[in-house]
């Protein structure tokens, strides 16, 4: 986490995303991983990976889905709001 003024920033979230596939995927520790996350930086990875054998599962969003993983990823799933409301509190 980087504090800039008076908020928190996560910086290099995606660069450990990616190394975590990379590495599992060059030590054979998944058939399938799921990528929870809409960030196209990740596209080289999961590229490699999917080149290694393993198949990524893109998990994400109908209202803002990232249309460059969509397309990169074998696998995928948007979610709905529908899909998230037995999940959140209830009031």
């Amino acid at each position: 986490m980087l504090k800039v003024a008076k908020a928190y920033h996560k910086k290099g979230v995606d660069v450990n995303i990616a190394t975590r596939l990379l590495v599992g995927a060059f030590r054979d520790k998944y058939d399938t991983a799921y990528l929870i996350s809409s960030d196209s930086d990740l596209i080289p990875a999961v590229s490699e990976c999917q080149a290694a054998g393993k198949t990524i599962c893109y998990i994400g969003f109908q209202a803002k889905p990232s249309y460059a993983l969509l397309k990169t990823c074998l696998r995928s799933v948007l979610l709905t709001k529908k899909d998230l409301l037995p999940f959140s509190k209830k009031s």
